[in-house]
């Protein structure tokens, strides 16, 4: 389910009490997160809503539940769902000397409460520009977005086994090759995974339900307090995305259980913490980051220019 924040308000996205003009009689109608509820809400423009509008959506995010009293209606909903928000700048560019927060406008309570946060950063080199221009230009000028191009390229990810029925049916949609290899690579014929063959796979992972061992609990626990450690050596003042709380903790347990739902594995390892915790680690310190690449970017282009 898709919207954006400029075009929702606060009972939009949660639930709202709506009165029927002919009986008087008031119902409950669901928002976007209560209608995504076990799937995904992307929204774009998220710097664009209003403050009083993203208040309602801490619960959401913190509970995966929606509480409503209102005009003698008492209810909680669920909403279970993840949400990918997208937002700019706030003055047009981001700024590697002030924190996440600041260069996008959001507060720090609403940016802990998501796991993983990605800063995309405008890159100038000539390689990348060039890059961008050929790809606009191939849309342009194709009467069809260049987007995947058929190719006979083996799977990223590893087959799951399917009767063979099921195969048949991966081949006749065009997710498989009899030989089980996927046909779809990008416009630079590298391999990806296929969107059918993505969709079957997700919906074989939701099907496990990993549990934590003793060790992975342990390197969780440790990997929490050295993250708070190294945060707290720098009082807090550095351009990290976001301050670590008990939130990160919680994101390391959602983040290695997602890990390991992808290896149809029955139990959370170590190699599934190691990958929550480079995740969650690089989200943390994605403004200093930034920095670094901006600083690496200056350089090179200035001994270009030399």
């Amino acid at each position: 389910l898709s919207t954006t924040g400029k075009g929702s308000s606060g009972v939009g996205l949660t639930a709202a009490v709506a009165v029927d003009s002919y009986t008087g009689e008031r119902s409950l109608s669901a928002g976007a997160m209560v209608l995504a509820d076990r799937g995904v809400l992307c929204i774009d423009e998220f710097d664009k809503m209003s403050p009083q509008d993203r208040i309602a959506m801490h619960e959401a995010m913190e509970q995966q539940t929606v509480t409503i009293a209102k005009a003698g209606i008492h209810a909680s909903l669920n909403a279970r769902c993840s949400v990918l928000a997208a937002a700019n700048p706030v003055y047009g560019f981001y700024s590697v000397k002030h924190k996440l927060a600041y260069n996008v406008g959001l507060p720090e309570s609403l940016l802990s409460r998501f796991d993983l946060t990605f800063i995309i950063l405008d890159q100038h080199a000539s390689e990348h520009n060039r890059r961008v221009g050929n790809h606009i230009l191939r849309n342009h000028v194709t009467a069809t977005p260049a987007a995947m191009q058929a190719a006979p390229t083996r799977t990223v990810v590893g087959r799951p086994h399917h009767s063979a029925g099921e195969d048949d049916e991966n081949v006749d949609k065009g997710v498989l090759n009899a030989d089980g290899t996927c046909a779809m690579a990008n416009g630079e014929g590298k391999p990806v995974v296929p969107i059918g063959f993505l969709r079957r796979y997700i919906r074989l992972t939701q099907t496990v339900s990993p549990m934590l061992t003793d060790v992975a609990q342990r390197m969780i626990v440790d990997s929490y307090s050295q993250l708070r450690q190294e945060q707290g050596a720098n009082n807090g003042m550095g351009k990290d995305g976001f301050i670590v709380t008990t939130r990160a903790l919680e994101s390391l347990i959602r983040i290695a259980t997602a890990h390991a739902k992808l290896r149809l594995s029955s139990t959370i390892e170590a190699d599934d913490v190691d990958v929550a915790i480079n995740l969650v680690r690089s989200s943390v310190f994605a403004g200093s980051h930034a920095g670094d690449v901006r600083d690496a970017e200056r350089r090179t282009g200035k001994t270009t220019r030399e």
